[in-house]
């Protein structure tokens, strides 16, 4: 079992810029905002609710049996990744559109991606390969449970992955399938409990015991 964990971000008194358990990365997402906006009135309110969301979400974790949160936020896009019982998972949103994928593994493709200027001006590159994952599912933030608070998403992501996991491993009434074949008439092509498709179905004619020829 995962130990649950929440690796905060916060603002630092000193820059005025947030940071946390991957420093680098929080330079890199918000290093087109100058600093005179973090220490600004409406820049200490952001930095004040996004603390505020950390420890909600933490707290939240803490219940949670196997769910790490690695880091989360950000400004279109919004991103959170972590792991859901054994399973990274790395969540987007962009323009009310969200994707979530579990499982990255290398690609063997490769980018260029600035991490920094030299004293000139000129950025400053770095080669990366990037990851593919297996699509857990994707749609828009009107979608039911998305929530308007960073538990409430935490708790969907959260909740969306496990029952993809649970539709990939369904063994509900595997002894009862010709008995709901016979209710429904067909084959039944999906679990009445998860939702999960089920594989290896017999075509309709072999089922029923007549043939298409």
């Amino acid at each position: 079992m995962l130990t649950a964990t929440c690796h905060a971000e916060t603002v630092s008194d000193e820059s005025s810029e947030p940071h946390g358990g991957d420093a680098a990365e929080n330079r890199r997402r918000w290093r087109t905002v100058p600093v005179s906006v973090w220490r600004s009135l409406q820049g200490r309110q952001i930095g004040a609710t996004e603390q505020a969301d950390l420890e909600a979400i933490a707290d939240w974790v803490l219940t949670q049996d196997g769910v790490v949160i690695d880091s989360h936020g950000g400004f279109a896009p919004e991103h959170w990744s972590g792991d859901v019982d054994g399973h990274h998972f790395s969540f987007r949103e962009r323009h009310g559109q969200w994707a979530i994928e579990i499982d990255h593994q290398p690609s063997g493709r490769f980018i260029q991606q600035v991490v920094g200027t030299e004293a000139d001006g000129s950025p400053v590159y770095r080669t990366r390969e990037l990851e593919a994952g297996t699509l857990v599912t994707s749609g828009t933030t009107d979608v039911a449970g998305y929530g308007t608070t960073a538990v409430e998403r935490a708790r969907f992501i959260v909740e969306t992955i496990r029952t993809h996991l649970t539709r990939q491993s369904c063994s509900h009434y595997l002894d009862e399938l010709e008995e709901i074949d016979f209710l429904l008439g067909v084959p039944a092509q999906w679990c009445p409990r998860c939702g999960a498709q089920l594989p290896d179905r017999w075509p309709l004619g072999r089922r029923f015991g007549t043939s298409s020829s």
